[in-house]
């Protein structure tokens, strides 16, 4: 229950300051891409950096802003590439993963094999 409490108020003063305006939401989104700046091409050589991040297990279908329980959620649109979300999907029982690449790394993915297996 802690961990729920403590992600219930994360998100409520994330929201509170992205309604504000744009300075609060740099406050969040800064830290970001300054850490991405740091995994562009021009510093690191011959290496490919790939983020995968798990927001399985958080109730974003449970949450109700005043209009009813989502029927659908996602991380939206992020200003990096190389990344892979998972979350849990609306009935909870499978998992979606949401793919930022480049056009390049997309059709690699869709042409492969294992990854069409697991695909939709």
């Amino acid at each position: 229950m802690i961990l729920c409490d403590s992600v219930s108020k994360t998100v409520h003063d994330c929201t509170k300051m992205l309604t504000q305006g744009k300075e609060e939401y740099e406050v969040i989104i800064d830290p970001y891409l300054e850490s991405n700046r740091y995994m562009s091409p021009d510093n690191v050589v011959n290496m490919s950096l790939y983020i995968f991040s798990s927001w399985c297990k958080f109730s974003y279908y449970e949450d109700d802003f005043g209009c009813g329980k989502p029927v659908w959620a996602s991380p939206g649109k992020l200003p990096t590439q190389n990344l892979v979300i998972l979350m849990d999907d609306h009935e909870g029982d499978s998992v979606e993963a949401w793919v930022h690449l480049d056009k390049k790394g997309i059709k690699q993915l869709e042409q492969d094999s294992d990854i069409q297996a697991y695909a939709i």
